[in-house]
């Protein structure tokens, strides 16, 4: 009994749940019980206004549990984010 990934793109006119990787601009419009952001570092999403527009799509795509990952320095949008319950952050 093996683990499930659905790699969700622009292409796939269903989404069947379970375990999905999908770019944080699909993800707009929908909820998921855990959501993990990888890599959310400077480099990734920067101080533009689309980086910070992505970024508050992506972790307000969580309704349980947020992770999110990076490595080198966490972008400067998220590093300023004073809520407790999204600064736990995995390295």
């Amino acid at each position: 009994m093996g683990l499930t990934i659905n790699l969700i793109t622009d292409k796939n006119e269903e989404y069947h749940g379970g375990v999905s990787v999908l770019p944080s601009y699909l993800s707009k419009g929908l909820e998921f019980d855990a959501v993990i952001l990888y890599n959310a570092n400077e480099e990734n999403y920067g101080d533009d206004l689309i980086s910070q527009k992505l970024l508050y799509v992506a972790i307000t795509r969580a309704m349980h549990e947020l992770y999110i990952n990076y490595t080198g320095k966490i972008s400067h949008s998220l590093n300023n984010l004073t809520n407790s319950n999204t600064k736990r952050l995995i390295k």
